[in-house]
């Protein structure tokens, strides 16, 4: 990874169109009052074959997929309800979200894992599936398989611990633009700050508020930096206003290592998108110096950052629920350090999403956004982090999550 620009320089490349193994072009999914071909045997050369068509647990009626992994795909769409089967042989990132949520039901794939092509060890993975849920070990995805799949996935979605996030009516929030040597975060602060007016949120004049003013909206003076830059809106929770409070982070601020440090240590929810210099922690100015860098621990590789002492063992964690999104190259290094230095903190009230590779800058807005926009809507993380590896191209990991109490009310 370059010294300096590696969330600058990296491209983002576009998701390979799905390229069937076929002799034969891939099949066109027939109407559900046709015969339905098989996706797989018959386009490699042998005898085509045809499934019935939808059966009464789905003919009338749409079916609607409900897990992150699976419910945007079209073609497992169109085979929940009915309209096509997949077979052995078939290649494609629809496989590959079936791999997914076939290891993620505790059907392991140990040689080939989530590859997107359906082989020998997919069709033995998801007989045991079917097998374990009173189906025909067929070995083919069908209507009633990707359904009980679904239904499999949906029980495992995790979530943020909304009401502990929210009991206060204030959605405590630090979002941290890191410094680029090219001036990309100054472009990525410009958007952001528009993003937010988009989204309804007001410039909050601190510095000019009484505590009696912060008061009345709900807000504690004690929590307040003066000297920081804030934006604010409502939203509602379950009938209730929450009042989200943004703190803006950037190069500009007053101490910005400071104004995240205190985010760190009080904001119920906390963003950094920016460079994550080789893995030792949030950095506010240039590579060169150590005045900007939060640092969280040891970089991956030496040389290349200047640092300080070790600012998240002189934090003073509060023992509230956080939730934090490192929007960086490959900041899943920080996971380690965040678990092992703060004693107060542990899975259950520190939950992280953070890269696995490189990021490019120009998605960090949008990441950003995700993760604002899908806590104040009360998403799971598995929306999120499925949001973030479709536009980064990049697997992304969610540690914790899995003791939370949390589950929305049923509609």
């Amino acid at each position: 990874m370059p010294p300096i620009t590696p969330k600058l320089t990296v491209t983002p490349k576009p998701k390979p169109e799905v390229t069937p193994l076929a002799k034969k072009p891939a099949p066109v999914v027939e109407s559900p009052s046709k015969p339905v071909k098989l996706f797989g045997a018959d386009q490699f050369g042998g005898t085509p074959a045809v499934a019935p068509v939808a059966s009464p647990a789905t003919a009338g009626k749409a079916v609607e997929l409900k897990s992150p992994l699976l419910k945007n795909d079209p073609t497992l769409a169109n085979i929940a309800n009915g309209n096509a089967v997949m077979n052995k042989g078939v290649k494609g990132d629809s496989v590959k979200l079936v791999q997914k949520a076939l290891q993620e039901a505790g059907y392991p794939l140990p040689k080939f894992g989530a590859d997107a092509d359906f082989g020998n060890e997919t069709k033995a993975a998801l007989q045991k599936f079917q097998t374990a849920s009173g189906l025909e070990p067929s070995g083919t995805l069908d209507a009633q398989t990707i359904q009980r799949l679904d239904a499999a996935a949906t029980s495992k979605v995790r979530y943020p611990e909304y009401d502990k996030m929210f009991k206060d009516g204030v959605l405590n929030t630090t979002i941290g633009i890191g410094y680029d040597e090219d001036g990309n975060d100054i472009a990525q602060r410009k958007e952001i700050v528009e993003g937010l007016t988009t989204r309804g949120f007001e410039s909050l004049d601190v510095a000019n508020k009484s505590d009696a003013d912060l008061q009345k909206l709900g807000l504690d003076p004690k929590t307040i930096d003066r000297d920081a830059t804030y934006y604010t809106k409502t939203f509602d929770n379950d009938g209730k206003d929450v009042r989200a409070l943004v703190k803006l982070v950037d190069r500009n601020s007053t101490n910005p290592k400071k104004q995240f440090g205190d985010g760190m240590e009080n904001s119920e929810l906390v963003i950094y998108s920016g460079h994550a210099r080789y893995g030792s922690g949030p950095d506010f100015d240039d590579i060169k110096s150590s005045k900007g860098n939060y640092v969280i621990g040891q970089p991956y590789e030496q040389g290349h950052v200047t640092l300080g002492s070790n600012d998240l063992k002189k934090a003073k964690m509060t023992d509230g629920y956080q939730m934090m999104m490192f929007d960086g190259c490959t900041t899943k290094n920080y996971v380690d350090d965040l678990r092992a230095i703060p004693k107060n903190k542990d899975a259950s009230n520190l939950d992280i999403i953070a890269s696995n590779k490189e990021l490019p800058w120009s998605t960090g807005t949008a990441d950003v956004f995700t993760t604002l926009d899908g806590v104040m809507a009360k998403k799971s993380v598995d929306d999120m982090k499925s949001d973030l590896e479709k536009r980064n191209d990049a697997g992304f990991t969610a540690d914790g999550f899995k003791s939370n109490t949390y589950r929305p009310r049923p509609d």
